[in-house]
């Protein structure tokens, strides 16, 4: 049974379908949801770089490290579905909230009767 797992592990094709379920597609989401975690530090330390006391939230081991574990096969799948994959069914479903409140009872308001 190792040696079943060694041979597959050893043989892993980069062009095979299932490759792509497991290896490029959630390094695409992984690069994605990084970059957009990467402007979103880099705006708050824009704001916040000249208080008094500055604490970077955007560094060079932040942005080497995430580049890194982006690349790595199976810690990527990890992050996608325990970071990333909840952070964007979140924002699809949130949009999607948004879109459709839309009241079923019209709010119909009284007028006002003691204008003059």
């Amino acid at each position: 049974m190792l040696e079943t797992i060694w041979n597959f592990l050893i043989g892993f094709q980069f062009s095979s379908p299932v490759a792509l379920w497991l290896y490029w597609i959630p390094l695409a989401i992984c690069l994605v949801g990084y970059i957009w975690d990467f402007v979103k530090d880099y705006q708050r330390d824009l704001g916040e770089y000249q208080k008094s006391y500055y604490d970077a939230h955007l560094t060079l081991g932040s942005i080497l490290g995430r580049l890194l574990v982006s690349f790595i096969p199976l810690i990527n799948i990890g992050i996608v579905m325990f970071y990333h994959g909840w952070m964007l069914v979140k924002r699809i479903f949130d949009s999607l909230s948004l879109l459709l409140n839309q009241p079923i009872v019209r709010h119909n308001p009284k007028p006002n009767t003691d204008a003059k």
